[in-house]
């Protein structure tokens, strides 16, 4: 049975109207070009790889651009399938209900911790300039990387007890405990492991970075021209972190906030105050999916080797293409 989600009394039309226009225009863009700037990201780490350019930093960046287009193909399509067909996937099975909202869960807070262990590596590159490749190696980093996964599967296991199909065919809590579990519990630790975290482990590594900044400026006139040039690379990628650092803050900090008001807001309760709750849904996952969408190529084109092999992607692309033409 494919339950329908666009069945309703809404009471405020405008309100509406605008979320739907949202979910069923802006929604498929963000899509769109989340999922293809992620794929194209793989294709260029992948031929960085083949010719053996590729670094251990390159190796979160591949994984982010892989957790990245999962959170799109099964987050953001979702969304628009419910908004656009009104059924929601989650509903073809119990068992698909359980994986859908666990792989959800975990792929948001991965892509999370990767951009922490991007930022802790950036800060090992300005204390240690000379030794970030032996102190920071790929075995390391897929090492990390799995443990990190391992985590946070671990936190989100409770999926697959707690959430199934119910009687009226819709993907959710199995009880009213297990609700309650998510609505005041659940909710609380996904905000801390999403967003808080990341956010205050990012934020010691501005600081450092900051003072790192503060200090180099004291010494810079006596270096010399080799050094003075590895100082004015990691100045700029100090001033990219802290930049990137806001971007994550603001996309995803709203999200956060909009699951702890909804389990006060919406619990319980019918009517007008859901649809408005709809709408600063909309609003919030839309913000969120656009970070989503921009992570992986504001991280990787501070990587030359990654911006040249970009341009000669599409060079290649364009050149053939205006062959065949001829």
């Amino acid at each position: 049975m494919i339950v329908n989600t666009c069945d309703g009394n809404f009471t405020t039309e405008d309100v509406y109207i605008i979320n739907q226009l949202l979910a069923k225009s802006v929604l498929p863009i963000v899509l769109f070009l989340g999922l293809m700037g992620n794929l194209v990201t793989c294709i260029v780490l992948v031929r960085l790889r083949r010719k053996s350019t590729s670094s251990a930093s390159q190796i979160y960046f591949f994984a982010l651009a892989i957790t990245d287009a999962v959170i799109m193909a099964s987050g953001l399509l979702r969304n628009w399938v419910s908004s656009q067909f009104c059924f929601d996937i989650r509903a073809f099975s119990g068992f698909g209900c359980k994986l859908h909202l666990f792989l959800v869960y975990t792929s948001m807070q991965m892509s999370s911790w990767i951009l922490v262990s991007v930022n802790v590596q950036r800060c090992l590159m300005i204390k240690y300039p000379l030794k970030i490749s032996i102190l920071w190696t790929r075995g390391r980093s897929l090492t990390q990387l799995g443990l990190t996964l391992l985590v946070l599967s671990l936190i989100n296991i409770h999926f697959f007890e707690t959430n199934g199909l119910k009687p009226d065919f819709t993907c959710g809590s199995l009880t009213e405990e297990y609700r309650y579990f998510e609505a005041f519990f659940f909710v609380y630790v996904d905000f801390a492991v999403l967003c808080i975290i990341p956010f205050f482990c990012m934020l010691i590594g501005t600081v450092y970075i900051s003072s790192s900044l503060k200090k180099a400026g004291e010494w810079r006139n006596n270096v010399v021209a080799n050094e003075n040039k590895i100082l004015q690379k990691v100045r700029a990628t100090a001033k990219t972190i802290i930049f990137l650092n806001i971007l994550f803050l603001c996309t995803t900090l709203p999200i956060c906030v909009y699951f702890v008001v909804d389990s006060y807001m919406r619990f319980g309760k019918n009517g007008p105050v859901n649809v408005d709750l709809d709408l600063a849904r909309t609003i919030c996952d839309l913000v969120q999916y656009a970070g989503y969408a921009m992570n992986i190529l504001l991280y990787s084109v501070q990587g030359e080797n990654f911006r040249d092999e970009l341009k000669e992607l599409f060079s290649f692309r364009c050149l053939k293409k205006c062959f065949c033409c001829k």
